[in-house]
């Protein structure tokens, strides 16, 4: 592991450093005795005795004067520095290639810190936690933010007003938050898919070094990396995973699936809308330039990939134009040769599950480029359903009966009670379909009426038949 001059000299402070650090990058691997053939390396670290109670440790422009009178002493610590640094980067790697969790990996990573770790997802939402009980316990409102795995609302919604908060930068910055008393060292995670979380660290005096500060930068380049490996958790750890979760049944809590999207200005009561995209060719390119190009549409959307899918969901009330909205969707989606379906609208997201069946649905079956409203394929979802998941129920018996005389005779009762029905009992309307006489459709409503002896005039009986009808395979080609 590469060391700076600023971890040295949190390693030596029992030498009372005077630090002079220009540079202090992580560069170093070694330490070196200065001799006068000496070329010096930007990778090690030399030692000079000054006078008979200093000695100078430098590397290029960054110093430290230690106040020691023994350089062979010296020399060992920071080989022991070394020896201690390598040893935890080795664990840390065996750990990662071993499969390790991830909370083992904030257990690894207080070796070096000292403190209480966090690490939140990209909704701030407190996915582990590792450190002593005894911070918690002398800050009661931090120990209420760890319970509640959410910082206080106030808070969220200051800190999200902040672009930096998710750029992807790997140098630990400080995060004041004195709703809960501390001043937290915080590294943006961001693996190569995007922003994933953030990794905070508190100490219960709000003391740090810049050694502190790249130590967590290097824990949270470990983190991404394990992160990168667990693309199962990496999916819950993005902006839009609590919708994964949601779908998938994680997420069971209402209250708190509220909590983490307020930050976002995302409200119970708000009326949302799910479009669910599918890729005429459903690979990872098209489904990239889709996802970049729907996210500059409006900032009131999430958008997941989801089997084979690519999920928006909208809060309507955060939009200025739907209608302007779903132009815009329908244009990207012509340029992509991609089509969707949109659900109804609802407000409930622990719904969401249902709404992604109604959704997939109407953008399976949506022509290229368009965006089929669910409420135009409701019926034939229905039945789908019914046909796909449960046995067929009881079919009026009237079709059976049609069937088996129209055989017999060569007649069309069958199909003639099938248009009769979706016409609304339209004798005008029917007889204009079927190209035959007003008198001739009388004739043959009269024949229906004889052998069947239905009702047509009973609501719940031409429902029984409309859906009959619409359940009956046998007869779709009649």
């Amino acid at each position: 592991m590469r060391l700076s001059m600023w971890i040295l000299a949190d390693w030596l402070k029992k030498y009372e450093p005077e630090i002079k650090i220009e540079d202090g990058r992580c560069t170093l691997r070694n330490v070196r005795l200065l001799t006068p053939d000496n070329r010096t390396s930007r990778t090690a670290v030399y030692l000079e005795k000054i006078n008979s109670q200093k000695i100078m440790c430098f590397n290029g422009h960054d110093i430290l004067i230690l106040h020691s009178d023994d350089i062979h002493e010296v020399f060992n610590q920071i080989l022991d520095a070394f020896d201690y640094y390598n040893e935890w980067e080795a664990d840390v790697c065996d750990l990662i290639s071993s499969g390790g969790s991830i909370q083992a990996l904030l257990q690894a990573g207080n070796r070096l810190l000292n403190g209480f770790l966090i690490l939140a997802d990209a909704t701030f939402y407190m996915r582990e936690t590792n450190g002593p009980e005894e911070i918690l316990d002398s800050n009661p409102p931090l120990k209420e933010a760890v319970s509640n795995r959410l910082l206080p609302l106030n808070t969220l919604l200051r800190i999200n007003r902040d672009s930096f908060i998710r750029m992807p930068v790997s140098q630990t910055y400080v995060e004041d938050i004195p709703e809960l008393n501390v001043a937290a060292p915080t590294t943006n995670i961001y693996t190569r898919n995007g922003h994933r979380g953030w990794l905070i660290s508190i100490r219960p005096d709000n003391s740090f070094t810049k050694g502190m500060f790249d130590l967590q930068n290097r824990l949270a380049s470990f983190i991404n990396l394990w992160i990168e490996n667990h693309a199962d958790q990496e999916k819950q750890l993005e902006k839009s995973g609590i919708f994964t979760e949601i779908i998938e049944g994680i997420s069971a809590d209402p209250l708190q699936v509220q909590k983490r999207l307020e930050p976002f200005q995302w409200y119970k009561e708000d009326t949302k809308i799910l479009y669910v995209i599918q890729a005429r060719r459903n690979e990872e390119p098209v489904y990239s330039v889709l996802e970049s190009q729907i996210s500059h549409l409006s900032n009131a959307l999430f958008l997941v990939k989801y089997q084979g899918y690519l999920l928006c969901i909208v809060n309507t009330a955060l939009l200025m134009d739907t209608k302007q909205f779903d132009s815009k969707l329908a244009k990207i989606l012509r340029s992509c040769q991609c089509r969707a379906g949109r659900s109804s609208p609802f407000q409930d997201l622990m719904h969401l599950k249902e709404q992604y069946k109604t959704a997939r649905y109407a953008a399976d079956i949506s022509p290229c480029g368009m965006i089929t409203d669910f409420r135009s394929a409701a019926a034939d979802y229905f039945i789908h359903e019914i046909q796909s998941n449960a046995e067929l129920p009881a079919l009026h018996p009237a079709l059976a009966i049609l069937k088996k005389h129209d055989k017999r005779v060569g007649s069309a009762l069958y199909r003639t009670l099938k248009i009769f029905l979706q016409s609304g009992c339209s004798y005008a309307e029917t007889a204009k379909i079927l190209y035959i006489h007003r008198s001739t459709l009388v004739y043959r409503i009269n024949k229906i009426l004889e052998l069947t002896e239905i009702n047509l005039k009973d609501f719940k009986e031409r429902y029984y038949l409309e859906t009959s009808y619409l359940l009956d395979k046998d007869g779709e080609a009649l």
